[in-house]
């Protein structure tokens, strides 16, 4: 994959005719779950085994929503620039089981840009918004909850969703394509976190 925390290249679409209607994800893509109310619960395992991983390795878990927006109707102003990658900071010790990386990325008329963030997680089940961490194992699996929907990531596995809907404004109207995955790189070692100083400003290198 990448080195370190989420960083999005996008271009600026150029604003199009008039489209087909939003179709359904093209054969072999899961459509999305819809997002869950704030503070709804998004579900847990129900047995949580131990998490055996050795304490100088960790899971790498990856994250990311894009949004790749076109103009199918009207004109279509060009949408802000977006971006936002602050340093991530982490704590690497014993007690680090997981980094989570969450990211996300716009390109087209309804804005263009991205950014990342890593997070440490020391303790399981762990959640962040609409994604539940349950489990992980010593073979590099992890166990997840996304919008209620229970998920199995492998080592190496990749999870993805999309959605299209079209999005009416005032005189336009921009038909969105959202997708949502989850890349599991499984057990690394903590040797692999880069900070340029003793917990700050941290990428993670990939093998």
């Amino acid at each position: 994959m990448r080195s370190g925390p989420l960083a999005l290249t996008l271009l600026l679409a150029a604003c199009g005719a008039p489209g087909k209607p939003p179709a359904d994800p093209p054969p072999g893509v899961v459509q999305c779950p819809p997002a869950v109310a704030a503070g709804a619960r998004v579900g847990t395992a129900e047995t949580a085994p131990q998490e055996s991983l050795p304490v100088d390795r960790f899971i790498y878990i990856d994250h990311a929503t894009t949004v790749a927006s076109r103009c199918v109707q009207g004109e279509c102003p060009p949408g802000p620039m977006i971006s936002s990658t602050p340093p991530s900071d982490l704590t690497v010790d014993d007690a680090l089981k997981v980094v989570y990386a969450d990211g996300f990325g716009t390109s087209g008329p309804a804005g263009t840009g991205g950014g990342g963030w890593l997070f440490a997680v020391s303790a399981l089940p762990y959640t962040r918004e609409d994604v539940t961490i349950d489990t992980i194992s010593a073979d590099g699996r992890a166990s997840l909850h996304f919008r209620g929907v229970p998920i199995e990531l492998a080592a190496k596995q990749r999870w993805e969703c999309q959605t299209v809907a079209v999005d009416q404004r005032e005189g336009h109207a921009l038909e969105l394509t959202t997708k949502i995955w989850f890349v599991n790189h499984g057990a690394l070692d903590k040797q692999a976190i880069s900070c340029a100083q003793p917990g700050r400003d941290c990428q993670i290198v990939v093998p």
